[in-house]
């Protein structure tokens, strides 16, 4: 197994840090994360619980970092777009968010575990609220990031939500860019949340992790569900893979091409990958 290159030490702006101090280097230097690769990209192999905990430590100490979910509808996407796949192999981190990346390394030397994004959202809002971790949302609609703010101040009392954003349909210009920079600068978060579209909130992710200095996690339709807008599949279906089928039946017209095709897709990669995958790992590394 590999494992992750640490990001450099930097600072966000709503942190006080004037430099990497030893304290400080020290603690980056325990933070190693386990990786293995699944249909030729890097993915966490840590449990949920030491993802939540190297990226809180990650978020407190101000380090950028771009934080992307990988499920099937993702790993389709890095088939079909070979940028996609480049910005996946080249983040801070990639967490397992499908339940096939799982069952397909059940049996192998460095598993995958599930953590899907919503779990992940939840236990970052969660137990954030210990550290005075200040929140961001990038969202489709404001109505729906107002919902979701006020879900999240009823769930988890004294979580620090300190701005929102609701982009175009489109691509953001130059302009929107800078207004959104100059806005996440100005509220000084520790993790910014985009909940938009697939790769469309991945570059997005990447470019103000980059651009800002802060801690970007793209977690896709996590929103919706948190906010009771989006129902989730029941947990017999999630334990078996299918929740993705439960998803095509609840909105037919819109994911059809997404998972019957793109489901062909995912399986001709992951097999396609098997070996040289199997053959990248060593001996399993504990994070």
């Amino acid at each position: 197994m590999t494992i992750l290159a640490e990001t450099r030490p930097k600072t966000g702006a709503g942190h006080q840090l004037n430099g990497p101090t030893p304290s400080f280097c020290a603690t980056l230097e325990t933070m190693y994360l386990g990786t293995r690769r699944f249909a030729g990209i890097p993915v966490a192999a840590g449990t949920p619980h030491d993802v939540t905990q190297w990226l809180l430590t990650r978020a407190q100490l101000g380090v950028a970092c771009d934080v992307h979910l990988l499920e099937s509808n993702g790993v389709a996407t890095a088939e079909r777009d070979k940028y996609f796949f480049e910005l996946l192999c080249g983040a801070c981190l990639v967490v397992p968010d499908g339940r096939w990346l799982e069952i397909f390394t059940r049996k192998s030397l460095a598993p995958l575990h599930q953590f899907r994004g919503e779990d992940l959202f939840r236990s970052l809002c969660d137990l954030g609220r210990d550290h005075r971790i200040r929140h961001f949302f990038v969202g489709s609609m404001e109505e729906k990031l107002f919902s979701l703010t006020t879900e999240l101040e009823s769930l988890y009392p004294g979580i620090e939500v300190v701005g929102t954003y609701c982009p175009p349909f489109r691509e953001l210009n130059t302009g929107e860019r800078e207004s959104l920079s100059t806005m996440i600068l100005a509220a000084k978060p520790h993790i910014v949340w985009l909940g938009i579209s697939t790769p469309r909130q991945d570059y997005e992710a990447k470019r103000i992790a980059t651009e800002n200095t802060v801690m970007t996690v793209a977690v896709g339709a996590a929103f919706e569900f948190v906010s009771g807008d989006k129902k989730r599949a029941p947990a017999w279906m999630s334990r078996l893979g299918m929740e993705w089928l439960f998803r095509l039946l609840s909105e037919p017209r819109r994911l059809a091409k997404r998972y019957l095709v793109g489901n062909i897709i995912f399986l001709w990669r992951v097999l396609r990958h098997w070996r040289s995958d199997n053959e990248a790992m060593g001996p399993r590394r504990e994070s």
